[in-house]
């Protein structure tokens, strides 16, 4: 593995994490079959696959070499990793992006023991096979060039973040007062059906809901007010 550059790495995050947005938005819409934007934020980025390639990345370092190692360590800092992240955005925001309940030896749903078997795999495979072509496709470019990269990268994540944040703010408002009397439940939806019109993704990020469904509660909920 090599050793990066604190700019080289920037750029690695964004790498990883534009990867781990096209494997979860591919494995969802193939599996609902239609388009679904996964992650929490709008853009083509899952952070939290950056941030973990990154974690391990460094993690293994020492121990890069030592294949039984490198499963161990990784499954357990990313499994760490996870449950923190999961942990953190339900309290903030109300909301689960993902649910491993269903999974044995899971803690709370945040984290289960398949899941980071499968972490310590990926580990292996990201030490060992990803991270090489990744690296050498990063040393080709100049510092000025990743810099510049880094800098308009940096700008756009930041951006869709403070929105992000706004929308899943709103959302979480919306879905606490649900049970609100009909007429204000009415005014709520409708602003749900806005938010979704901005970013239709972000509400099945959430409870599985789409549009089609918010238009579906504002027709019943019309309906037995005139009647």
């Amino acid at each position: 593995m090599y050793i990066h550059k604190v700019y080289q790495w920037v750029f690695i995050f964004f790498i990883y994490s534009f990867f781990g947005w096209i494997w979860e938005t591919s494995f969802k819409s193939i599996q609902k079959r239609k388009f679904i934007n996964r992650g929490f934020l709008n853009g083509p980025w899952l952070p939290i696959y950056g941030f973990g390639a990154l974690i391990i990345l460094f993690v293994t370092l020492p121990v890069q070499d030592n294949f039984v190692l490198v499963f161990l360590f990784g499954a357990i800092v990313a499994s760490i990793f996870e449950f923190l992240v999961g942990y953190g955005m339900e309290k903030l925001f109300h909301a689960r992006y993902w649910d491993y309940s269903h999974l044995p030896l899971n803690i709370k749903g945040y984290i289960a023991l398949p899941i980071s078997l499968v972490w310590g795999l990926f580990s292996l495979i990201l030490v060992n096979i990803i991270d090489v072509p990744i690296s050498r496709f990063v040393a080709q470019f100049s510092a000025t060039q990743l810099i510049v990269l880094d800098i308009i990268l940096a700008v756009l994540f930041a951006i869709d973040v403070v929105l992000s944040v706004i929308q899943a703010l709103d959302l979480k408002t919306i879905l606490k007062n649900l049970d609100l009397p009909l007429e204000n439940r009415i005014k709520i939806l409708n602003k749900a059906e806005k938010i979704l019109k901005r970013n239709p993704g972000l509400l099945s990020r959430h409870h599985e809901l789409t549009i089609n469904d918010i238009k579906t509660l504002l027709n019943d909920l019309k309906n037995r007010i005139e009647n």
